[in-house]
Formats: structure tokens, C-alpha cells, sequence
């Protein structure tokens, strides 16, 4: 005769990533399937057995220890690992285990596959390296300012040649060191909070032997 589900299973059920439940024995007590549970074990053969016993040996020492945490401190516990699965070999998973509030002999584990959130992670820091080697590589001056202190956050190379400040003198300086005076006096001039695009003309600047440039 099968056992009415508890409230908490009932819960679960409704959380669309894998779900189960382990008690301070590591007994594993109750799994709701999901897409990533193929593969991993069999859930209901691995009911009322140590997860030591039935989950991956590469992930299962970490899924144990956070458990195992849980139950000490009381405090919800994160992390991540990747899991070889028969029709993906490399597979992101988030991991969350917390007590559970209705029954402090028990910890509810949270598995789900987070690869589109890695793969946006990888395209996002991909379209940054990219940025910045154009930035970094352009043979003209290039600084990024910052609109409230008005305060040099980078300069690229050709900067730091053309105006002969290293980087580090640089990130200390504001468009008052290389503007001359007559130039910051000018109404479309450089201000806090105007917005870049009214930063349109020719200007002179200074550089640090005191030389204008255009």
C-alpha cells in the first residue's frame, strides 16, 4: 500500500526543477522526477538508500557534505557542479539544500539544469573580451568617464602614449588636467550628469608636458 504524500511532498510536486528529500542519515526518503533525473539514478530504486549509494560518485561526496551542512548550521546551503549525463557528457546543475521547516529531521534538495544560464554567462563575457580588445587595440586615444565624478575609469594604450600619463596617473585625473581652461569654460562643455552625446565639436586638449593638441 502506498503512503499518502506528506504536505511538503505535495509541494514539491509542483517545482518544475528535480526535487528530493534526505534525513540526517543521508537516507534518501522521497524524489520528484524531472527532465535531468534520466540518467542520474533510479529513483525508485534508490528510495531508502544512502545518496552516497545512488548518486554519481563524482558529485556525490559535494551533494552529501552540503547536506550535511544543512543539518548543522541550520542555513540553506549553494553550489554548483557539472554532471556527465548518457545524452549530454557536461551538464551545469544548480544545487540547493535547505531544512526543512516542518520537519527539521529532514533537508529539501533542489536540482536543475542551468546550461542556458552559463551558455548566456559564456556569450556575455565572450562579447566583453571582444569590446575591450577593440578598445584596448584601436589606434586612437580612447577613456571611459565617469558622468558623476567625472573621474577617468580606463584609458587604452594609445592614451596613455598620445597624452604621455601611465594608466595609474591617469584613473587620478579629471577632464580639468588635460582641458584647458578656456575650454571648460564653454557652455556645451563637460559637466555632472550631461549626457555624452551633447559632447559634440573639436577640442583642445593638454597633455602632461603642458602641449595642446586637437
Amino acid at each position: 500500500m502506498t503512503r499518502p504524500k506528506s504536505r511538503v511532498e505535495k509541494i514539491l510536486e509542483c517545482l518544475p526543477e528535480m526535487q528530493y528529500v534526505v534525513d540526517r542519515e543521508g537516507i534518501l526518503r522521497y524524489v520528484k522526477l524531472a527532465k535531468i533525473s534520466k540518467g542520474w539514478f533510479d529513483p525508485v530504486q534508490s528510495l531508502g538508500k544512502p545518496i552516497l549509494s545512488v548518486l554519481q560518485p563524482d558529485v556525490a561526496p559535494l551533494i552529501d557534505r552540503k547536506v550535511r551542512e544543512v543539518f548543522q548550521s541550520g542555513r540553506e546551503a549553494i553550489c554548483e557542479f557539472t554532471l556527465a549525463l548518457p545524452e549530454k557528457p557536461s551538464v551545469p546543475m544548480h544545487f540547493q539544500a535547505y531544512l526543512n521547516l516542518m520537519d527539521d529531521r529532514e533537508v529539501l534538495v533542489s536540482v536543475r539544469d542551468v546550461s542556458n544560464r552559463v551558455h548566456a554567462e559564456k556569450k556575455l563575457m565572450d562579447s566583453e573580451n571582444r569590446y575591450r580588445r577593440l578598445f584596448e587595440l584601436s589606434p586612437l586615444p580612447k577613456m571611459v568617464l565617469d558622468a558623476q565624478s567625472l573621474r577617468f575609469l580606463d584609458v587604452n594604450e594609445a592614451a596613455v602614449w598620445q597624452y604621455g600619463y601611465s594608466r595609474e596617473e591617469f584613473l587620478r585625473l579629471t577632464p580639468g588636467d588635460i582641458f584647458p581652461d578656456e575650454e571648460l569654460g564653454r557652455e556645451e562643455g563637460i559637466k555632472p550628469g550631461r549626457p555624452c552625446e551633447n559632447l559634440v565639436g573639436q577640442w583642445r586638449h593638454r597633455k602632461k608636458d603642458g602641449s595642446l593638441i586637437h
